[in-house]
């Protein structure tokens, strides 16, 4: 070795204060470390890798709930159309059966008419009734009276206790045109077929326009009644022949 020059490994002295064998441990050491953390990174992205693949496969199972959930709700509104239909239908064909038995009754009686022969002498039976009593008051009559006396009645019924500022309020609401409902089920019905409950209408009150009114009928104004909190009940606003309102609570299948 040349004079002037020095190896620091291999230097004992004030060049160099630390012993080869430590500085080899101590590489020794930051190779471990350096390996350690590597792993240690390696196994963070894994987690974050697999945390990934976890969402996306969450969210694709969602998107294909959500399709599911459309495709099931499509199938009950088709269905709901497609048994609506067939009520209609069942109802004309049930009118057009009525209609067609009550041309061929009438067609009967034209015949037997016509068959019999003609007596002017003969006396009809309504003739002989009044001849023998011309005081009494035939069935029919009887039938028509009883008839406007049950019209009558209903009539009273129908009438409304709302005052007269409500009053005025119903009939610019019925001007409008949007507030009352306009299904055929809620149009041209009498008061007593509004309140009239089944499995649709769950509720009514007669009499209310808002649902301040409504909430009156419930304990603590409806808080804890299900069919304000639910979403499957919803509230609709009906008036009858004679102006009255009526609020009902019915129940959406669709929902």
């Amino acid at each position: 070795m040349a004079k002037g020059k020095h190896n620091k490994r291999n230097v004992r002295g004030p060049f160099c204060s630390i012993p080869d064998r430590v500085l080899i441990n101590k590489g020794d050491k930051n190779r471990e470390y350096n390996e350690e953390v590597r792993a240690y990174n390696k196994d963070l992205r894994e987690f974050a890798d697999n945390n990934i693949k976890r969402k996306r496969d969450a969210e694709a199972v969602s998107d294909d709930e959500d399709e599911e959930f459309v495709i099931q709700t499509k199938k009950r509104r088709k269905m709901a159309t497609i048994k609506a239909k067939e009520a209609e239908e069942e109802e004309a064909a049930a009118a057009a059966a009525a209609s067609e038995k009550k041309k061929t009754a009438m067609k009967k009686k034209v015949s037997k008419k016509a068959a019999a022969p003609a007596d002017p002498n003969a006396i009809s039976d309504d003739e002989d009734c009044a001849q023998a009593d011309p005081n009494a008051v035939s069935d029919v009559e009887e039938e028509t009276e009883a008839a406007e006396e049950k019209t009558e009645k209903l009539d009273a019924e129908e009438v409304s206790n709302m005052g007269k500022k409500s009053k005025q309020k119903v009939q610019r609401l019925k001007k409008e045109g949007t507030f009352f409902c306009q299904e055929k089920s809620c149009v041209d019905k009498t008061v007593k077929e509004l309140m009239k409950l089944d499995k649709t209408v769950q509720f009514a009150a007669k009499d209310c326009i808002d649902e301040e009114c409504l909430r009156k009928n419930f304990k603590d104004m409806g808080g804890a009644c299900k069919y304000f909190q639910s979403k499957k009940y919803k509230i609709r606003y009906c008036l009858s022949k004679h102006d009255v309102p009526v609020c009902q609570i019915y129940r959406d299948w669709l929902a």
